[in-house]
């Protein structure tokens, strides 16, 4: 099993943000309220943990998770400020895909057969967690659709840049 010290700062910082970037552009394909944000990002975190007990004995995903230093500015340097909204979105998008592949492209080289699995395991979990946590396009969380074509859309791009 690989851990921390096997991986370079950047390479670390890598593994570390992909979750994160997929979370958030899954939020972002398909931006609703105030409430639904909420219910994604508590999704993120459940799913992050309901990885972890299927993967207990993967020490590098305890590692990564409880690994939280400076993960906003981690972020904040790979997405910067600027722009607007939609370029924003659109850079978050590109960012986490990116991520995915050079995450797993890290861990197929320096981590185990179970590394990746659960890695890859990890970042379906959010990806699929944000999606389904609230309904795209109703009115206080009612009606709409469980998963926008936008976030089905970003979900085949996310399983694609696992490999």
């Amino acid at each position: 099993m690989a851990s921390k010290t096997d991986f370079t700062p950047d390479e670390w910082t890598t593994l570390r943000t992909a979750p994160a970037l997929v979370g958030g552009a899954m939020m972002a394909a398909s931006p609703d309220g105030f409430l639904t944000s909420i219910r994604e990002a508590f999704s993120m975190g459940s799913s992050s943990f309901s990885t972890l007990k299927s993967f207990e004995n993967v020490t590098l995903l305890k590692e990564i998770m409880t690994d939280k230093d400076k993960l906003v500015d981690d972020m904040k340097a790979k997405l910067g400020t600027e722009g607007d909204a939609a370029a924003r979105r659109a850079k978050l998008h590109a960012e986490a895909i990116a991520g995915v592949k050079q995450a797993v492209a890290i861990l197929v080289q320096k981590g185990t057969p179970e590394d990746v699995k659960a890695y890859r395991a990890w970042i379906g979990a959010v990806a699929e967690g944000v999606a389904n946590a609230a309904s795209s396009g109703g009115f206080l969380g009612f009606g709409g659709e469980k998963v926008s074509e936008a976030e089905k859309t970003f979900l085949g791009e996310v399983t694609a840049a696992m490999g």
